[in-house]
């Protein structure tokens, strides 16, 4: 039968298993005096009083190590992109003020490449970019409502993708109701157009646009 064995920490004074201990190679036993807990809170306590010498210290070591800081971020990274993201979200959510200051410094910096990113996402997410754009438009003109990407595929999907005023391919979504009129950006007041049938009927009611080929449904 084998004994485990323990160890007594010198701060809190109480016997504890050996692997409470952190590792210590100076020591004849191989274990820190002090156990994990106790040694967190010492370690706590020394941040709180040398707040800018740790600062200073972890920032030389990033320094000295960004290279190899950087490739071990990019592996956890792939590794977990679902935890990486929720941790992500949960700081934005957190610190929106900073977030949007680190954005926006990231944007003035970048413009380029910014718009390169924006144009590859807008190409792979067609309904979500649609959806952003037409929830800055109803912003703008105080228009209530708001839909996603999902909502605007399944309108596009009930209508088959087609313009329903024409019955051509649809090229752009226009809004019955328009938006400087007291429409709503709600998906029921969304219909596929194409780009003719869109600027035509332009901020017109239905009923006031007689040169529409038909109907909406």
């Amino acid at each position: 039968m084998s004994v485990r064995k323990t160890k007594c920490c010198t701060k809190c004074q109480q016997r504890k298993r050996l692997t409470s201990f952190s590792y210590d190679r100076r020591r004849p036993e191989g274990r820190q005096s002090h156990c994990r807990v106790c040694m967190a809170v010492r370690v706590r306590r020394y941040i709180r009083r040398n707040k800018e010498k740790v600062r200073e210290a972890k920032r030389a070591y990033y320094l000295r190590n960004a290279e190899k800081i950087k490739a071990t971020v990019r592996l956890y990274e792939m590794r977990n992109p679902k935890r990486v993201l929720d941790a992500h979200r949960r700081w934005r959510s957190r610190n929106r003020s900073r977030a949007n200051a680190y954005s926006m410094a990231w944007y003035t910096r970048n413009k380029e490449q910014h718009r390169a990113i924006a144009s590859r996402w807008a190409k792979k997410n067609p309904e979500k970019a649609k959806a952003n754009t037409y929830r800055r438009l109803a912003r703008l003109k105080s228009a209530p409502g708001a839909f996603t990407g999902k909502q605007l595929l399944k309108v596009l999907e009930k209508y088959g993708r087609r313009c329903v005023y024409c019955g051509e391919a649809y090229e752009c979504i226009d809004h019955v109701i328009p938006l400087s009129r007291g429409g709503s950006n709600y998906p029921s007041n969304l219909r596929p157009s194409c780009l003719p049938c869109n600027s035509s009927k332009g901020a017109k009611f239905l009923s006031e646009w007689p040169g529409r080929p038909r109907m909406a449904a």
